[in-house]
């Protein structure tokens, strides 16, 4: 729960300490990482062909 309701308050706070634990660049990356992954899915590039020989 946030105080009184005060989202942009509490974004702020935790932005602050992800990025003095350097925190926020590897959530960044993985965010990244996992997001082109599911495009490459959804796209069906990088898999094995089901029809493979027909």
């Amino acid at each position: 729960m946030v105080p009184e309701g005060n989202v942009e308050s509490a974004y702020s706070t935790l932005n602050g300490i992800l990025t003095m634990d350097g925190l926020a660049e590897d959530i960044k990356r993985i965010s990244h990482i996992m997001r082109s992954d599911k495009i490459n899915f959804l796209r069906g590039k990088n898999q094995a062909d089901p029809w493979q020989g027909c």
